[in-house]
């Protein structure tokens, strides 16, 4: 089966950033969308960034396609911020706001900046979620509770402690690819 015929289920968190990334446009905080992340279910997978990218029309579709651009290389968060920086010298673009979940900003704004990348302004996707849906602030306040969330964020504290001997995540890399590519 190609990629083109496999359908992606985006996680929770996904979900969360690619809903805030859709109300951050409409409040015009930014006018342009970089969705980052590559093949991570494997080569024959469409990537993540399309696949968030599809959800994102699908609940906005008022946001047009020239205000989304999909970096589709990266399997990990290093190799998003590698790979946005790299756009973003192509572009002549010299910061970014972030979006992703809460657990997960400390370790990106430190990749980012390794990488060259001036972050301008970290979003949390629950609290941005939270800001544009207050309907759901039981299923937030359940998430956040979560085993799923208490792994994750164990997860990050191994993470952002390897940062100290290895700033550009390059083990992760390596073992994220042996993984996923």
């Amino acid at each position: 089966m190609s990629g083109d015929n496999r359908k992606l289920q985006l996680s929770i968190e996904s979900r969360l950033s690619t809903l805030a990334a859709g109300f951050l446009y409409q409040a015009n905080v930014t006018p342009l969308l970089v969705i980052a992340s590559g093949r991570t279910a494997g080569p024959t997978w469409p990537s993540e960034a399309a696949t968030m990218r599809d959800y994102l029309f699908k609940r906005f579709p008022d946001i047009p396609g020239s205000a989304v651009q999909l970096e589709e290389q990266s399997l990990d968060t290093s190799g998003n911020a590698e790979h946005v920086a790299r756009l973003l010298t192509q572009w002549k673009m010299q910061e970014v706001a972030l979006l992703t979940v809460s657990f997960h900003v400390p370790r990106s704004e430190r990749l980012f900046a390794e990488f060259g990348v001036k972050v301008a302004h970290s979003f949390s996707a629950e609290e941005e979620f939270a800001r544009y849906a207050p309907r759901y602030q039981t299923f937030l306040r359940n998430y956040r509770r979560s085993p799923r969330v208490t792994i994750e964020i164990m997860k990050e504290w191994c993470l952002r402690s390897l940062l100290t001997v290895d700033p550009r995540g390059a083990i992760p890399k390596i073992l994220t690819h042996r993984i996923r590519g």
